[in-house]
């Protein structure tokens, strides 16, 4: 939560379990905004007034939270959850480790970035090498086997890009304790 809270992602806590419970839980994770005794519809209507204002992320186990995973901007579940939060999910976690989420977003803003980068030397790779093969420059000669080959090594170049997302690792510092 405190990793969420250093990326301004605010955590809120929706349950269907008692009042009591649920502000023992929000204080320990040092949570300040919590709601007990939810029913389904009610979290439902929570996540649609927020999504009013800001994107929502909503993590849920049981079938009262499948109408809420179903409405979300984005929604997860665990592997353990009840088969309808499952279905509704739009994520699953294999491990029922809430330090996961705080990873999930490391790994999205990784992504996005490899993404752009990769866009970027498509663009600039066809910008300049179509014209060439095509025949618009008269000064470079380019035969249809080498813009071949070259096309080729344009395509390895985005791959091994992407596979830089496999050196981020999941590293729970809780487990280390």
């Amino acid at each position: 939560i405190q990793n969420l809270t250093n990326k301004n992602i605010k955590s809120i806590i929706l349950s269907g379990d008692n009042q009591e419970s649920v502000a023992k839980i929000a204080k320990n994770l040092n949570i300040t905004e919590f709601y007990a005794a939810l029913k389904p519809e009610e979290k439902f209507e929570f996540i649609k007034a927020k999504m009013h204002k800001e994107k929502v992320l909503f993590v849920g186990d049981g079938i009262n939270d499948a109408p809420a995973l179903n409405l979300a901007s984005a929604s997860i579940s665990f592997s353990k959850a009840n088969d309808l939060a499952k279905k509704s999910g739009d994520f699953i976690l294999i491990k029922d480790d809430l330090m996961l989420i705080d990873y999930c977003f490391t790994l999205a803003k990784k992504t996005k970035r490899i993404i752009k980068l990769n866009l970027f030397w498509a663009f600039v790779y066809n910008s300049l090498c179509i014209p060439i093969a095509a025949g618009f420059v008269p000064w470079v000669s380019l035969s249809p086997h080498l813009a071949a080959l070259a096309m080729s090594c344009s395509s390895i170049a985005v791959v091994l890009n992407s596979l830089r997302l496999r050196s981020l690792k999941y590293h729970n510092s809780l487990t280390a304790r």
